[in-house]
C-alpha cells in the first residue's frame, strides 16, 4: 500500500476512536438502541430456554446471530462495552482497508487513497462509533468479501470462491442484506463472466450451506420459516396490526406487503420512493446519537455530512458515467441496486442506517472518477 492508503486506513480509526472518546465523557458513553448488547448478555446468562430466545426481544423481533454472539464472546472474555467500542473502531480499519483494495482494481493506488479516505471521514459512520450496532461487523465482513470476490474472478480457483462464500455467508448471518444481494451478484457474474460460473457455483454452494443451516434451525424453533431474522416480516405484521407482529415469518409478512400494495399501488409506491430518498436524506443516526456529543459537534457534523453526500455521490455518478463495464463495475453496481430495491420493500424509514452496507460500493464508484483526473 501507499503512504497515502496507510493514511487514510489510521485516519479511520483515530475518527471513531475520538469519537468513543468525546462520548465517553458524556452521561451516555454507548447507546445500543436495537439491543444488541442487551441479547449478548442474555447469551452469557443460562437462563435463557434457547438461543432463539435470546435472540428477540419482548416484541418478537428477531436480529441475527453473529454479531451478538461476538459480543457475547468478548463479554465473556472479561471485555467492558468501552473496549469493545475499541475493538469496533479498529475493525473499521480493517474494512477501509478493504475499500481501498476494492478501489485499486478500478482506479489504480490514487482511486485506492480517495476511497479510503472518503470511507475514513463519513460523518455519520464517525458519529456511530459509540453505539451497538451491527455494522460495525458487517461491513469488515462485506467489503472483504467484495475484494476477495473481484480477485477470485481475475485469478479463478475454488478456494478462494470457497472462501468469499463463507465471508458473505458470515455477513448474511450478521446482517441480512448480504441474504438477497449475494444471489444477485452471483447471478450477474454468472451470466456476464461465463469462465467463472464454476466458482460462482462455488461461492454459491458455500454461501448456502452456511446459511441454510441456520435459516433450518431457526425456522425449526420459531415454527414458521425464517430468513436469518424476521425485521422486515415484523414490521410489515406490525403496520397491519401490532398483535400479530410476534408471530412474523417469511409467510405472514410477504403477505402483510402484498396486502398493502393491493390495497394502494400508488401509496405504495410512494412509500417505497420516500424510504429510498431517506436513505440520503434522513438524519436520525444524528438524533441516535445526539446525547452523546455537544451540540456545536452535532451541528458540524450534520453540515459535514450534507457536504460528503453531494461530493461522493457526484463523483460516483461522475465515475459511473466513465468506467468501463468491467467486472468490478457490474459488482458494485449490482451491490447498490439490489439494496436499493430492499430498502423500497422495507416497512421501515432507517434512513441512514440503510445507507452504511451501501457507502464502501458508493466511495469505490467515486473513486472511479479519479481515472481522468
Amino acid at each position: 500500500m501507499k503512504r497515502a492508503e496507510w493514511v487514510a486506513i489510521a485516519v479511520t480509526i483515530l475518527l471513531r476512536i475520538a469519537a468513543v472518546a468525546i462520548a465517553a465523557r458524556s452521561g451516555v458513553p454507548w447507546i445500543d438502541p436495537d439491543g444488541y448488547l442487551v441479547r449478548a448478555a442474555a447469551f452469557t446468562s443460562s437462563s435463557s430456554p434457547t438461543w432463539l430466545v435470546a435472540l428477540s426481544d419482548a416484541e418478537g423481533l428477531l436480529v441475527p446471530p453473529l454479531y451478538v454472539l461476538a459480543l457475547s464472546w468478548l463479554l465473556r472474555a472479561g471485555a467492558s462495552p468501552p473496549v469493545i467500542l475499541i475493538a469496533q473502531a479498529l475493525l473499521s480499519g480493517v474494512a477501509c482497508a478493504a475499500v481501498i483494495a476494492l478501489a485499486r482494481s478500478i482506479a489504480g493506488h490514487r482511486g485506492g487513497a480517495i476511497a479510503g479516505g472518503l470511507f475514513a471521514v463519513a460523518p455519520a459512520a464517525v458519529l456511530a462509533a459509540p453505539a451497538f450496532w451491527s455494522e460495525a461487523l458487517f461491513l469488515p465482513l462485506a467489503c472483504t468479501g467484495l475484494w476477495l470476490f473481484v480477485t477470485a474472478t481475475r485469478e479463478p480457483s475454488w478456494p478462494r470462491f470457497a472462501i468469499v462464500g463463507l465471508l458473505f455467508a458470515a455477513a448474511a448471518l450478521t446482517r441480512t442484506v448480504a441474504l438477497y444481494v449475494v444471489p444477485a451478484l452471483c447471478v450477474v457474474v454468472a451470466l456476464t463472466d461465463p469462465g467463472v460460473r464454476r466458482g460462482v457455483l462455488v461461492l454459491a454452494a458455500v454461501f448456502a450451506i452456511g446459511v441454510g443451516a441456520y435459516v433450518a434451525s431457526a425456522s425449526r424453533q420459531a415454527g414458521g420459516l425464517l430468513l436469518v431474522d424476521n425485521s422486515a416480516e415484523w414490521h410489515w405484521r406490525a403496520r397491519e396490526d401490532p398483535h400479530t407482529a410476534r408471530d412474523a415469518s417469511l409467510v405472514t409478512g410477504g403477505n402483510a406487503l402484498a396486502r398493502a400494495v393491493m390495497r394502494s399501488p400508488v401509496s405504495a409506491a410512494r412509500e417505497a420512493a420516500a424510504r429510498v430518498r431517506a436513505v440520503f436524506t434522513a438524519r436520525d443516526w444524528h438524533d441516535a446519537t445526539s446525547a452523546q456529543y455537544p451540540v456545536a459537534v452535532i451541528r458540524v457534523s450534520q453540515a459535514a455530512n450534507i457536504v460528503w453526500l453531494v461530493v461522493t455521490l457526484a463523483l460516483a455518478i461522475w465515475g459511473l458515467a466513465i468506467a468501463q463495464w468491467t467486472l468490478p463495475t457490474r459488482v458494485l453496481v449490482t451491490w447498490v441496486a439490489a439494496q436499493l430495491v430492499l430498502i423500497a420493500l422495507s416497512a421501515t424509514n432507517a434512513g441512514p442506517r440503510y445507507r452504511a452496507p451501501l457507502e464502501p460500493a458508493v466511495v469505490v464508484l467515486a473513486a472511479a472518477a479519479c481515472r481522468r483526473v
